[in-house]
């Protein structure tokens, strides 16, 4: 409990407003609008291993948002919700080699891979490996490189994708 209040009284100091902070459990915890965090399992130190997967449904579909998850990660939470099935993946770390498990692809079952990486980035986000897994079962992949901001817009159950691609002179 000190640690976490140490922590929240730095993230005040640094001038980020607080609702309320989050603490791993066992159970799934729901917060903002019915979003389920379902990892981490256990306290981390902050490590990309340590990234909060979200679980929710928006407009009739059902949403996966791995943060920056490694593949053993992304194999532990299939292994704790096997029956996990979605629609649309914020494919994990910008689309890096270190994510997107062809077994954790196959096994969630996503209609819609959502990649944001940017132009041109040092780290070559995203790998070729992770497209193909992607692109193994014919999936639509939106990537914010080619598509720019995306936008998905719903009312109840029906909703559609938007993007946005604003090129300047130096990103064609």
């Amino acid at each position: 409990m000190d640690k976490n209040q140490s922590f929240i009284k730095r993230l005040r100091q640094a001038g980020y407003p607080l609702d309320h902070v989050i603490t791993v459990s066992n159970k799934h915890n729901n917060f903002i609008s019915g979003l389920q965090v379902l990892h981490p399992f256990i306290p981390g130190k902050g490590e990309n291993h340590d990234s909060m997967v979200l679980f929710g449904t928006y407009g009739g579909k059902r949403w996966l948002f791995t943060g920056d998850l490694d593949r053993q990660g992304e194999l532990d939470v299939i292994h704790k919700y096997p029956g996990l099935q979605i629609d649309v993946l914020k494919v994990g770390h910008h689309g890096s080699k270190t994510s997107s498990d062809p077994v954790f692809i196959h096994t969630i079952q996503p209609q819609v891979a959502l990649i944001s990486a940017g132009r041109n980035n040092r780290y070559h986000h995203p790998n070729d490996e992770t497209i193909a897994t992607l692109t193994n079962k014919r999936r639509l992949i939106i990537n914010s490189q080619i598509s720019g901001m995306v936008r998905y817009k719903y009312w109840h159950n029906l909703g559609r994708f938007e993007a946005t691609v604003n090129l300047t002179k130096d990103d064609s």
